[in-house]
């Protein structure tokens, strides 16, 4: 989690992930607790040679949150798995955003 995260600032959310039936969701907490407000799913970009692929999106932090959550998670068959790499989340200057 982000902590201290402030209404109207905009963070850019990302991960690579390698594997199939995998999802990434932004969900908001307030003083610790989990709230109603909308989360967002990652947007699922196109798998590279080598099978990964960037998950990624852009949200900014709504009234009523102080905390920003990031989650991957997957559907997986007994066989199957499910890599990551270079998660992030960086606040991001409004000025920057095209």
């Amino acid at each position: 989690p982000v902590r201290d995260v402030r209404p109207g600032e905009l963070y850019r959310v990302s991960v690579k992930v390698k594997g199939e039936h995998a999802s990434s969701q932004v969900k908001w907490q307030k003083d610790g607790k989990w709230t109603s407000l909308p989360g967002r799913i990652l947007d699922r970009g196109e798998a590279d040679p080598d099978g990964w692929r960037t998950f990624e999106t852009v949200v900014i932090v709504p009234a009523g949150a102080d905390i920003l959550n990031f989650s991957v998670w997957a559907w997986l068959a007994e066989n199957e798995r499910v890599e990551l790499k270079d998660a992030s989340v960086r606040l991001v200057d409004p000025a920057n955003v095209r």
